[in-house]
């Protein structure tokens, strides 16, 4: 039909077929068109956070805290709760929790009287990959960025030099940057490398 000059509309979840046999890919979401573009694009490039999420068969958690009185046990639970879902290694996602307690309650929370953050963590099973990315607001401040090693580190500084020590021996290509015009200006992304050892029961 194709060598008439006959358009075929396919509709399919099968990713490896549609990449073989079409020239444009629509992919559908929030009740429309969400992303339209050649296969290459799609699936090599996705603009858009839903298509990627899609066609790389990620398994997401994404939650925003809006104050400080946020459920932070509950967080934890739904954390764990993910793991157990998607099956993902019980250290992977003890090591997800402690980054997170250590990104919130030992950095920002001390740093920020008021904040927000939308924490997205991403796994996916083929790769065998976890990524999180962090979003928070206020003013730009950079996590990564080591004290220097002249000043008398203590309080705050302490316990932030503290976790990031901790944070770089469980993840790889940690970086942050800032956009000026977003609401959750930082950005902060890393991706899983280390699985904290699990003591049988737990």
């Amino acid at each position: 039909m194709s060598r008439q000059g006959d358009t075929v509309m396919l509709v399919t979840h099968d990713m490896n077929l549609a990449r073989r046999v079409s020239n444009r890919v629509l992919y559908m979401d929030e009740g429309g068109v969400y992303e339209d573009g050649s296969p290459e694009v799609i699936f090599e490039n996705p603009a858009r956070e839903k298509t990627r999420r899609f066609v790389r068969k990620l398994k997401t958690l994404d939650f925003r805290i809006d104050s400080q009185e946020f459920d932070f046990i509950g967080c934890n639970t739904e954390m764990k709760e993910f793991g157990l879902k998607n099956d993902i290694p019980k250290g992977i996602v003890l090591s997800v929790m402690l980054i997170f307690e250590g990104i919130y309650s030992q950095i920002l929370l001390p740093h920020f009287s008021v904040f927000k953050m939308r924490w997205v963590v991403e796994y996916s099973k083929e790769n065998e990959t976890t990524t999180i990315t962090a979003d928070y607001s206020e003013e730009p401040f950079d996590i990564t960025k080591p004290g220097s090693a002249e000043e008398d580190v203590s309080g705050p500084d302490r316990a932030k030099e503290l976790s990031m020590h901790l944070i770089r021996g469980l993840v790889r290509d940690i970086q942050w940057s800032y956009t000026d015009a977003a609401e959750l200006g930082n950005h902060l992304s890393m991706t899983v490398t280390s699985a904290m050892e699990v003591k049988p029961g737990k």
